[in-house]
């Protein structure tokens, strides 16, 4: 499962940098973010997820399985095209079931702002016997190496009332497929209440395959169900471009919805009931 021949590759000996050729910006071994720069707690409150709800989310930072598990999801399923998302979620997880507020903070600030030392970070330390075996190894392995990505300025913390909260909820680590989108739909069992794809399709410059990774998607979801297609500070000309390709698409069996809120638009598809 673990490459080690393709992670170091992928990474620069010297400074422990990504070497970000064209394509691999995103791909299986690629810097996660530690921390998401989406108002997840206005998504959710505009998605309404229901309590019990099956839900399906790009795993990201971690963060919007975390805010689902807050909102009462009951069984939360993450993906990523790389294992460095299931990094980060698996060491927050951890965290919150074994750090202070403080230091979970400060452990998320360090991983953000000094990627390759991980291990020797005394709140690391404190939670890594929370991992698995394999996932502790990995976080040895990757040592020195920049595998989470730094960030923008205004990132989402959680606060201590949520923190405390997730602390007596969390079970053991989340649901994780390994994958891109692509392939996604064709992996998955079931059907799920919501679908969360945070902004990954801003980077889909075909409208075609835009709207057939969402139709297959939208076969998973149950009546009513819903996917998140996108959200992002603005859409440019081609998001709304395969906005309106998916409304032409889809019109038979669901509906699309574009939002624009005070600091953010979305695109959301409904499945008809």
């Amino acid at each position: 499962m673990i490459n080690w021949s393709e992670i170091y590759q992928v990474y620069d000996k010297r400074n422990g940098g990504y070497c970000c050729r064209p394509g691999l910006n995103f791909a299986k071994w690629s810097p996660a973010y530690v921390s998401t720069n989406e108002d997840v707690r206005e998504v959710l409150r505009i998605l309404e997820p229901g309590v019990n709800d099956r839900v399906l989310t790009v795993t990201g930072s971690g963060d919007q399985a975390l805010f689902y598990k807050l909102a009462g999801a009951g069984q939360v399923d993450t993906f990523d095209i790389t294992y460095n998302a299931k990094m980060v979620m698996d060491i927050k997880t951890s965290a919150i079931k074994n750090l202070s507020h403080e230091d979970y903070v400060s452990l998320v600030t360090k991983m953000r702002k000094v990627p390759g030392s991980i291990n020797d970070m005394p709140e690391y330390e404190a939670i890594r016997y929370g991992l698995s075996q394999q996932m502790q190894d990995y976080v040895a392995g990757v040592r020195g190496l920049g595998v989470c990505r730094t960030g923008q300025s205004n990132e989402q913390m959680l606060f201590r009332s949520e923190f405390d909260k997730l602390k007596k909820m969390l079970g053991g680590e989340y649901p994780f497929i390994w994958t891109d989108l692509y392939s996604l739909a064709e992996k998955l069992e079931g059907k799920y209440n919501q679908i969360y794809l945070s902004n990954i399709l801003m980077y889909e410059k075909s409208t075609d395959k835009f709207v057939k990774i969402i139709s297959d998607l939208g076969q998973h979801l149950v009546p009513g169900g819903k996917i998140l297609v996108n959200v992002a500070p603005w859409f440019d000309e081609k998001d709304r471009e395969h906005i309106e390709a998916l409304q032409g698409a889809v019109n038979q069996w669901a509906r699309v919805r574009y939002l624009k809120m005070h600091d953010m638009s979305m695109c959301i598809l409904q499945k008809n009931f």
